[in-house]
């Protein structure tokens, strides 16, 4: 018996009504008996189709211009499926009740880390970059007491040699971090305990763990490079990567977090800890410390450790990210280029907070000098992490990049550097002279080098093209959070506050534009229940208060000094996202008038060189806030790519056919005309490169003004201005 679909409902009605009914029990036994007999195969019913799942999307792909042999480096079709995972919320918190009440410590004792962690400080002493720079030091010191006292000079010679080598001692007990995996076993399972009290989660995307997992097979040396927001930032990195079972990277610190006992534990967690300043007060160059800090770090990669480190030197007192130090990074390179490794593997992280467990920067950024770190308020934090007393808990949301070759990313620089340095609009720029090399690249000027590469301007602009572009993919790779995007609202349109359904409208139409840039965000659900967990977050930077005639909820920023200051770190981390739009529309109104949104239709043309001229100004000024691209692209070519991105848009159009009412006669002359003028202009010209025209654009005003799509670039402009 064949049944179709609206006989199976009729069926299962009637059925269902039988059992309502006393009556009819004889009947409905009867059914039972027949449905004994049915078989499900019988029913002729269209399968049930679900809807695909919401994929997050992979955040960090390599780049395609200069690291396009690496797109599908250690990736399948697997990794972009998987979805985000919460690493505070275990496999083991779920069965019988002892095992729920023991989840932690069993998670943790399942997990299967690397053990082999060797220590290089007998290789360091033994280096012959080391061994040099005690024999320089030594006869630097030499010279200076030939006019002291009556030594004999082979005496005080052995003296400064074996005064240098115990010096060096001192320094590697300073400096050199072992990775204890009883310490880090313990540190995991405290972690597990107690991080729920500093943050609501942690999360990662699954893909890219397994990613980080097929790099560390290769055996090769793993660099992260992540942004720095929080002291949080190292703890969590490490306890992520030891949660997954992959190898503990050794950590770069400042020596201004070794303290006393704190400092001897987190060596054995990893950091090795740096001197903020390699040299003395007194200018002269600390020979001794510069080797042993190179020859460590190089023996160390020798050895397979991974390494992390922070590019941008201190946390970021703005919420953006700064401009990199590349010192430790040309240590790295200068390994490779010696040959101490084959290569390495080199891994931007961004890592997204809905709010900073530090607190905020705001007395840093009104000009009180920072606190230093004492063991007092080492203890204090740990206090509130145990008791989570006087914490706003937000979740946290790390994105490792794709892994990249630094020997592929070495040889894609050097056949592409002429590629770099030419305009497609106004031809090949000339070499940097040594001033312009110096405005160009300031940090690398002011910045101690520990490296031997910074006698050689190319390789120095190699490594700052690595650093620069670490610092961009990383900043395009952070998840855009809901406290960013509400601050950003406030800031910028709502000033005075607003309706908060007006505010919940705009903010859904601003969270459409960041996913319409493949962006990921770091919430989901109801826009109206983020503003509320933003809005709880950001405390008491905003205030929600009821309007008294409409009895409508109204949202509104607190706009004193400190308030703004607060709102403007949140709001400065979505700044990224529509940084090159945002200068494109800058330089549109930049070139229009008032009389301009007069004219009938509003309409106006304008020419593509103006346009352009304007928006490479103002990546000029605005090269030493914000990396507006990455360093093997050139503004130029971007920003005509955003033109036809805007011209997709309706923003602008090309204007009326010159052409048009001209015979195929006149067509052809006018085309034989340009021609014959470009081939004079070819021989006249002596580099021999093809002159572009210039471009008119009919600038559509109403649209430009009106359109959603562009209102976030508007809202931009006004923070950069």
């Amino acid at each position: 018996m064949e049944m179709q679909n609206d006989d199976c409902m009729k069926y299962f009605l009637k059925h269902n009504k039988a059992h309502l009914n006393p009556k009819r029990k004889q009947k409905d036994g009867e059914i039972l008996q027949q449905s004994k007999y049915l078989s499900l195969s019988q029913f002729k019913m269209k399968p049930m189709v679900y809807p695909k799942p919401l994929l997050r999307p992979y955040m960090g792909l390599c780049c395609q211009t200069c690291q396009s042999d690496g797109k599908g480096l250690f990736m399948d079709e697997t990794t972009l499926q998987l979805g985000l995972t919460d690493i505070l919320q275990v496999r083991t918190q779920f069965g019988p009740f002892w095992k729920r009440t023991f989840c932690h410590l069993l998670w943790v004792a399942s997990l299967q880390p690397v053990t082999q962690y060797p220590n290089v400080v007998t290789q360091v002493m033994s280096d012959t970059r080391v061994e040099s720079a005690v024999e320089g030091a030594a006869q630097l010191s030499l010279q200076k007491t030939e006019n002291g006292p009556n030594i004999p000079d082979e005496g005080a010679y052995k003296s400064f040699l074996d005064s240098s080598r115990r010096r060096i001692m001192g320094i590697l007990h300073k400096m050199a971090g072992t990775v204890s995996g009883p310490v880090i076993r313990f540190v995991s399972y405290a972690l597990h305990k107690t991080l729920r009290h500093l943050v609501s989660s942690v999360r990662v995307h699954k893909g890219q763990i397994e990613v980080l997992k097929r790099a560390e097979a290769t055996g090769k040396p793993i660099i992260y490079l992540p942004l720095h927001k929080s002291h949080l930032d190292y703890i969590l990195l490490t306890f992520v990567l030891y949660d997954h079972n992959i190898r503990v990277p050794l950590i770069a610190a400042g020596d201004n977090l070794r303290l006393p006992i704190v400092g001897r534990f987190a060596q054995h967690l990893g950091a090795f800890f740096i001197r903020r300043r390699l040299d003395s007060h007194q200018g002269e160059k600390d020979l001794i410390y510069r080797a042993v800090l190179h020859s460590y770090l190089a023996q160390s990669l020798h050895a397979s450790h991974s390494v992390e480190i922070f590019i941008e030197g201190g946390r970021s007192r703005s919420g953006k990210p700064s401009i990199p130090k590349a010192g430790l990074l040309g240590v790295i390179y200068d390994a490779y280029t010696s040959g101490d490794i084959q290569d390495a593997l080199i891994v931007p992280v961004a890592i997204s907070y809905d709010r900073i467990p530090d607190g905020s920067f705001v007395t840093e950024e009104l000009g009180k000098p920072k606190k230093p770190e004492t063991l007092w308020s080492v203890f204090k934090a740990g206090w509130r992490l145990l008791t989570g007393s006087g914490i706003l808990k937000g979740a946290v949301r790390l994105d490792f990049c794709q892994p990249f070759s630094l020997a592929d990313y070495v040889v894609s620089y050097k056949s592409n550097i002429s590629k770099i340095r030419i305009s497609p609009i106004f031809g090949p720029l000339e070499p940097l002279s040594p001033l312009q090399e110096a405005v160009e690249f300031p940090h690398n000027i002011s910045t101690p080098s520990v490296t031997s590469y910074a006698s050689d301007s190319e390789e120095r602009r190699l490594v700052d093209s690595l650093a620069r572009h670490v610092i961009h993919s990383a900043s395009n790779s952070l998840a855009v959070t809901c406290t960013g995007l509400l601050s950003y609202l406030l800031l910028t349109k709502f000033r005075n506050g607003a309706p908060l359904q007006r505010i919940v409208e705009e903010f859904e139409q601003l969270r459409n534009d960041v996913v319409s840039k493949k962006i990921d965000l770091a919430f989901r659900g109801d826009s109206h229940d983020a503003i509320s967990y933003a809005v709880e977050l950001l405390d008491s930077s905003v205030k929600m208060e009821v309007n008294s005639q409409t009895k409508e909820q109204v949202l509104l920023p607190i706009t004193s000094v400190p308030n703004v200051l607060d709102l403007s770190y949140h709001a400065n981390t979505v700044i990224q996202a529509f940084l090159t739009d945002s200068i494109l529309s800058l330089a549109l109104l930049s070139n229009l008038s008032p009389v301009d949104f007069t004219v009938p239709k509003f309409e106006v043309v304008r020419s593509r060189d103006a346009i352009m001229n304007s928006a490479l100004q103002l990546c000029d000024i605005l090269r030493y806030e914000f990396i507006v691209t990455p360093p093997c692209q050139d503004n130029e070519t971007s920003l005509l790519r955003l033109l036809e991105d805007f011209k997709s848009k309706g923003i602008i159009s090309d204007p009326i056919n010159e052409n048009l009412g001209l015979s195929e006669t006149d067509k052809w002359a006018k085309r034989i005309s340009k021609h014959l003028d470009w081939i004079e202009e070819e021989h006249e010209n002596d580099i021999g490169q093809m002159e572009f025209e210039d471009m008119k654009f009919v600038v559509n005003l109403l649209v430009w003004t009106a359109s959603k799509t562009v209102f976030a670039f508007f809202l931009t402009g006004k923070l950069l201005n």
